[in-house]
């Protein structure tokens, strides 16, 4: 990896990620799963959120292990909502990219949503259509300029239209990209250095 580029594994962590583990001090990004109704599958699957079989789709290092992916089941989890909070201080034109899948039974909406204070949120995709299928999709949404240079950025996924307790979606290999906010031109003239725009995963 070059300068402009960290390893896109520490978004999410761990096989099963806990609320704030890891936190975006230590990492530039973490998943925050504290909104979902659970206990990282302690007591079982229903109703639940933890970790199922994962993919190598939307793996930006092109590695072949799958790994697990983040599973949140059933009915009980309708409304409820995991985020991405990112430091994206010094980068703008963001684009957030993710692999998904689900059951027939499992969330067929979502609304994805972004903030900079965590307060003040903005639909970014209203509504959209789970994949409901055992096949992997990926998606991807640009949030303009909306993130640029947010110390605080908050890309927020609430889930909705499970049927049962088991029905199912899964997330895997979220991806922030984005371009460096290069430093000013009078900067960059009295020798300070002008910051390389380059594509920039976390």
């Amino acid at each position: 990896s070059d300068a402009n580029t960290i390893n896109p594994g520490a978004l999410v962590g761990a096989p099963d990620p806990g609320p704030g583990v890891p936190n975006a001090a230590d990492y530039g990004a973490a998943i925050n799963v504290s909104g979902l109704a659970g206990d990282n599958f302690t007591s079982g699957t229903a109703s639940n959120w933890g970790s199922f079989g994962g993919t190598t789709d939307n793996r930006p290092d092109g590695g072949s292990f799958s790994g697990g992916s983040l599973a949140v089941t059933g009915d009980g989890n309708n409304f409820s909502s995991f985020q991405i909070e990112a430091d994206l201080t010094g980068w703008q034109d963001i684009e957030v990219s993710w692999a998904n899948r689900g059951t027939g039974t499992g969330f067929n909406a979502r609304i994805v949503e972004i903030s900079t204070d965590g307060v003040n949120f903005s639909v970014l995709a209203g509504n959209t259509q789970g994949a409901l299928t055992s096949t992997w999709i990926t998606e991807t949404l640009s949030a303009g300029s909306a993130l640029d240079g947010a110390s605080n950025a908050i890309i927020r996924f609430t889930l909705s239209g499970a049927s049962s307790s088991s029905g199912n979606n899964r997330f895997d290999n979220f991806q922030l990209n984005g371009t460096a906010i290069p430093a000013p031109a009078g900067l960059a003239a009295l020798g300070l250095g002008l910051v390389a725009a380059g594509r920039r995963r976390r």
